[in-house]
C-alpha cells in the first residue's frame, strides 16, 4: 500500500511538472505571435527604402472619372456604374517622414476642410499645390478649338492628382507643392487613395482629349517621326482626343481622317499640353530640365 502511495505521489509530481512545461511553452509562443503581429506594423517613411517610380496618386472615391464611357480604357478596377464612392469618402490625409499628420483636407467643396479657398481661390495651405486639376474655367468644347473664358463662373476640383516620386513597400512619396517639389507620404494602407496612370489622366470620362497649341506643336506620324500631311493647321488652341500613351508621346484623333498622329506630351517635368491636369490650358514650360 506505501508504495502504490509512493508511485502516486511521484505521478501527480510528474503530471504538475509537465503541465507547468506546457504552460511556459504556450505561453512563450504567444508572446513571440504577439511580437510578430507587433513587427507587422510598417515602418516609417524615413526608416523604409524607397525606388524611383513614375506615375500620379489619385483619391480612390474618384476612379470612376477614368472609367466613363468616354474613357479609351478598359480598366479592370473599374467601379460598378451605381458606386456612390464620388459623394463619400471626401476626406484624405498626408504624412510627414515620421508617420506623423502633415495635412488632413477635404475634396468636397461644402465641406470646411476643402483644400481651396472659394472667396480667394488659393490653397488654403501655403505649401499644398498638387499638380492638378486646380481650377477649371469654362470652355466650349464642341468647338473645333477651345479657348478658356475666365471671367465666368469657376469650376473647383473635386479630387487632387499627386505627382508620385518613388515608393516603397509601404508608402509612396509624393510632391505637394509641384513648384517648390516639397515630398510627403501616402501610406499604401491607406483606402482612400490608389496609384495610377498618366493616361488615366488622360482618359478621363468627361475629358478623354487634349488641347494644343499648333503655332508651336507639331502633329507627327509616329513618335520622333515626322510631320503628318495635311497638317491640323495652325491655331493657338486645338483640341484633340486623345488614343493612347507611349512614354513621353500621345497618339491624338486615331480613326479619324483629320489630325490623327502623334505629339510629345511632356517634356521633362513640363506637361506640354492641355488636359484635365491644368484645366485645359495650354501652358509654357516653366522648368529648365528637358
Amino acid at each position: 500500500m506505501f508504495r502504490r502511495k509512493t508511485n502516486g505521489n511521484l505521478m501527480s509530481r510528474y503530471c504538475s511538472i509537465v503541465f507547468v512545461g506546457l504552460w511556459v511553452i504556450f505561453s512563450a509562443v504567444a508572446g513571440k505571435g504577439q511580437d510578430a503581429e507587433v513587427s507587422m506594423e510598417p515602418l516609417l517613411p524615413k526608416d523604409e527604402r524607397f525606388v524611383p517610380a513614375d506615375g500620379l496618386i489619385f483619391p480612390e472615391r474618384s476612379l470612376i472619372l477614368t472609367c466613363g464611357v468616354t474613357s479609351v480604357l478598359k480598366r479592370p478596377d473599374c467601379p460598378p456604374p451605381d458606386s456612390r464612392r464620388i459623394d463619400q469618402q471626401h476626406i484624405l490625409e498626408i504624412q510627414d517622414s515620421d508617420g506623423s499628420l502633415w495635412y488632413r483636407f477635404s475634396v468636397y467643396r461644402n465641406d470646411p476642410a476643402y483644400f481651396i479657398d472659394l472667396e480667394t481661390r488659393e490653397f488654403v495651405k501655403k505649401d499644398f499645390k498638387p499638380l492638378g486639376p486646380g481650377i477649371w474655367y469654362y470652355a466650349d468644347y464642341t468647338l473645333p478649338t477651345t479657348r478658356l473664358d475666365k471671367s465666368r463662373v469657376a469650376k473647383f476640383p473635386t479630387h487632387v492628382i499627386l505627382r508620385l516620386v518613388s515608393e516603397s513597400p509601404n508608402w509612396y512619396e509624393v510632391e505637394v507643392n509641384d513648384d517648390t517639389r516639397l515630398k510627403k507620404y501616402v501610406s499604401k494602407r491607406d483606402p482612400l487613395w490608389v496609384k495610377i496612370g498618366w493616361q488615366d489622366v488622360f482618359s478621363i470620362n468627361h475629358g478623354a482629349h487634349i488641347v494644343i497649341d499648333t503655332t508651336t506643336t507639331i502633329v507627327l506620324d509616329k513618335p520622333n517621326g515626322t510631320p503628318i500631311s495635311p497638317p491640323c493647321g495652325k491655331t493657338e488652341y486645338q483640341r484633340l482626343l486623345f488614343s493612347s500613351l507611349e512614354e513621353d508621346w500621345i497618339e491624338v484623333n486615331k480613326g479619324h481622317s483629320q489630325c490623327h498622329g502623334w505629339i510629345r506630351w511632356r517634356n521633362g517635368r513640363d506637361i506640354l499640353v492641355g488636359s484635365h491636369l491644368n484645366g485645359y490650358e495650354v501652358v509654357n514650360p516653366k522648368n529648365e530640365e528637358r
